[in-house]
């Protein structure tokens, strides 16, 4: 008999793999371009870049995050019947390397980039001080969230091809 939900749960699919690859392309893009383009500016940046392009690139990336990780949830919630030991294994392993990027985006990324940007709007000349060591920590949590975004994306290949059986 076939599942009545099941137009949902390929929409659910369908949101998971959207919003993870904003979150995987975005956060590329910000670690590897945007993050270092800002730190590069320095004395130079315009006082309203930092907040404007930083911002809204720091308002997506978190929220395709939530949704990456809740969608993933139901997900496997919703294939766990279907899958074998080796499947949820990775797939826990992914949900744990998710867990952890959201921490460093919560709590280094995020509030380091809003106290930096409200330090460089307050500024009347050059950026203060405190800056370029907050730029810094901004770079090293971005790269190290983007390590583990990549590892996800590796674990989901691998726990996919796994549980279909091609692995």
């Amino acid at each position: 008999m076939a599942d009545p939900l099941q137009p949902l749960w390929t929409v659910v699919r369908l949101l998971h793999i959207a919003s993870a690859i904003v979150l995987v392309g975005g956060g590329t893009l910000w670690a590897i371009v945007v993050q270092p383009t800002l730190a590069q500016m320095g004395p130079t940046m315009p006082r309203g870049a930092m907040p404007t392009l930083g911002g809204k690139v720091l308002k997506v990336l978190p929220h395709a995050g939530l949704a990456t990780l809740v969608t993933g949830v139901l997900v496997l919630w919703h294939l766990a019947p279907y899958a074998n030991a080796t499947y949820h294994m990775i797939m826990g392993t992914a949900l744990v390397v998710m867990l952890a990027g959201l921490s460093l985006t919560f709590g280094i990324v995020v509030p380091t980039f809003k106290k930096l940007s409200a330090a460089m709007m307050a500024s009347q000349g050059p950026p203060p001080p405190e800056a370029p060591a907050m730029m810094a920590r901004i770079k090293k949590a971005s790269m190290a969230n983007l390590a583990l975004a990549w590892l996800i994306v590796v674990l989901m290949v691998v726990g996919t091809a796994q549980r279909v059986g091609i692995a």
